[in-house]
């Protein structure tokens, strides 16, 4: 495997970097020390933000690197609150006709988001539930979050709930880190899980995303082919997929009634949501 840089660029050198750790497997050895790193570098900061947010729930700081790659309070309340906010608006208006709605994160981590919707629906009946592969998260979310139900999931579906037990399921950053077999299959998931004419979001690496890949991933990108960077452990946050437009709509959500596809400024992933098809009446 080559590894080439133009001679200046910071950037390029970072990525090169990366790219041979990842090759050599050392990644998740540098990630561990990267995170001890953060822990000394952002102690004051926490401190301070646990001072004046005395009943904030906070992870243990293992669990808030594994899904985030920093250990920074602030911006793990600030970017949890507002994907919130953006989605339970994004949310209100595609159920304003329903009484009630049942919602599922997948990939909830620990309640990044998951644990301000009750307070955004206060013209709703919600039922909100959670699941992750990581168990001692999914503890960690149940003890603290008694009012919504959490499960654990493995790599490999499935979930579980009952088809169509939910109006709405939702994804931030989760096919971000699979193969292409596991896209096919979680999204069948998801499907599965969501009433016939509910609504499914998910965030993926797009075009803001992609402007780090070399020149043959940038080809087959642009091909409409899926983008892995592996040699790490797949569903971990080192392990990362670039999705584009093009596979999204012609490969992964092929069959789908579309919504939407739209980007905003406080994540730079992709935002699609689509409606599943009604049930044919005879």
């Amino acid at each position: 495997m080559k590894f080439s840089v133009k001679m200046g660029s910071a950037g390029l050198y970072k990525r090169c970097i990366i790219l041979m750790l990842r090759y050599l497997k050392l990644l998740p050895s540098i990630d561990y020390l990267r995170y001890q790193l953060h822990r000394i570098l952002l102690a004051k900061k926490n401190i301070r933000f646990i001072k004046d947010h005395p009943n904030f729930k906070l992870p243990p700081n293992r669990i808030l690197y594994d899904i985030s790659g920093s250990v920074d309070y602030p911006q793990y309340y600030e970017f949890g609150r507002s994907m919130a906010i953006y989605l339970s608006k994004k949310i209100e208006g595609l159920t304003k006709n329903l009484p009630a709605v049942r919602i599922l994160e997948w990939g909830c981590g620990p309640a990044r988001i998951i644990q301000w919707l009750p307070e955004l629906f206060s013209r709703m009946d919600i039922k909100l539930a959670g699941a992750d592969r990581n168990k001692d998260t999914i503890d960690w979310c149940s003890k603290n979050f008694p009012h919504i139900e959490f499960k654990t999931n493995s790599l490999d579906p499935p979930l579980g709930w009952k088809d169509g037990d939910f109006d709405i399921v939702y994804a931030v950053s989760v096919f971000t880190h699979l193969s292409e077999e596991k896209h096919y299959a979680w999204f069948s998931e998801l499907v599965r899980l969501v009433k016939p004419g509910g609504f499914i979001i998910i965030t993926v690496h797009g075009d803001r995303c992609c402007l780090g890949l070399r020149k043959n991933e940038m080809k087959e990108y642009h091909a409409g082919q899926l983008v892995v960077r592996g040699n790490v452990h797949e569903g971990k946050r080192l392990y990362t997929a670039y999705q584009s437009p093009e596979f999204m709509r012609k490969k992964l959500l092929k069959g789908m009634n579309f919504i939407d596809c739209f980007q905003d400024a406080f994540i730079q992933q992709d935002i699609w949501v689509v409606k599943t098809p009604q049930q044919d009446v005879n």
